[in-house]
């Protein structure tokens, strides 16, 4: 939901909003159902509902979250930083800026289209943002996500904290990497301290002249 100063074509503020029935992800792509809709709570009351023709429903991609192939740099192109429903990411029908200071709104997308006549058409361009809100609803359904999410954050912040040796040093096969202490040897071994011959740990001995 944003509150929007008026723009340089006069009409004064505006109260904007968007529902999304899904939760909410951060992606290069957009996300959303056929459940999403847009809405201008003030002035009037207005409501954008899906057509059925493109599925751009909402976007959100915060900062580092993803990027955009085929670009012209190393085939990478970054996406905007930013929230927008509707549209495509270079003109959304709803967009807001990177630093969310500024929205723009424009007439018509292929996703979404006024349910009814609401009279005049609302001026196109971009808004300062007075004010932002984000309600989240869903209940029990919803908190149990949001738990599993957060779990599921915890496990791999606890994994990205730790050091594989058996991926780093190949183990995980079958036979003798099977071993509990299999990366263990492995290591010793790359070292030169110590060869296994068998289970027992044997000093490497050093050749003698005659042999080197």
């Amino acid at each position: 939901c944003a509150e929007q100063g008026g723009n340089a074509g006069g009409g004064g503020a505006i109260t904007l909003a968007a529902y999304v029935d899904t939760p909410w992800k951060a992606s290069e792509k957009f996300f959303g159902g056929a459940g999403c809709f847009l809405m201008e709570l003030a002035p009037a009351l207005r409501v954008y509902k899906p057509i059925g023709f493109a599925s751009n429903f909402a976007f959100f991609n915060p900062p580092q979250s993803g990027l955009l192939r085929g670009g012209a740099y190393l085939g990478h192109a970054t996406l905007p930083n930013t929230i927008g429903f509707g549209g495509q990411t270079a003109r959304f029908r709803l967009g807001f800026e990177e630093d969310l200071k500024v929205v723009r709104w424009h007439h018509s997308c292929t996703t979404f289209a006024e349910a009814r006549g609401g009279g005049a058409t609302r001026a196109e361009g971009a808004r300062a943002v007075l004010a932002v809100e984000l309600w989240g609803c869903g209940g029990a359904t919803a908190e149990a996500a949001r738990t599993g999410l957060r779990e599921r954050a915890r496990r791999d912040a606890d994994r990205a904290g730790k050091v594989d040796r058996a991926a780093m040093f190949g183990g995980g096969g079958g036979g003798w990497n099977d071993e509990s202490n299999a990366v263990d040897k492995m290591i010793l071994e790359a070292a030169g301290a110590h060869t296994f011959y068998s289970d027992q740990l044997e000093k490497v001995v050093p050749p003698t002249a005659s042999e080197r």
